[in-house]
């Protein structure tokens, strides 16, 4: 009876244990973990400089339903991926989350870099 009731509960301190773990990595994650790199390729896409913007994620959960500014991206000549990216009134919807370790980009071609500015997202640990 006492092994019964030592191993109930070691199983319930490694459940609460994993529980908070959980709950803290949630909770450290933000959308200002996740960073914007622009970079300018060497190709030409109607006569446009192409660009190819890459996202970041320090967080140990992916983030899910990040939203970014892109004014511009609808001018852009050569349509991002929409299987990636969904463009709204100068907000894009990024369609897959952003996981740690994974650079997410896509590319677009306009006269100009564009400026992307992480507006939300939130972590998705467990799911």
């Amino acid at each position: 009876m006492a092994k019964a009731i030592a191993l109930f509960f070691f199983f319930f301190l490694g459940a609460l244990v994993c529980h908070l773990h959980g709950d803290d990595a949630q909770k450290g994650c933000r959308p200002s973990d996740i960073s914007v790199k622009v970079d300018k390729s060497k190709h030409l896409y109607h006569g446009k400089p192409e660009y190819t913007v890459t996202f970041r994620s320090q967080c140990h959960c992916p983030m899910e339903d990040v939203h970014v500014t892109c004014s511009g991206l609808e001018g852009s000549v050569e349509t991002p991926d929409p299987s990636k990216v969904e463009v709204a009134d100068g907000v894009c919807a990024l369609k897959q989350p952003v996981v740690g370790g994974k650079p997410y980009s896509f590319s677009y071609a306009v006269d100009e870099p564009i400026t992307f500015r992480v507006l939300s997202g939130h972590p998705a640990c467990g799911v």
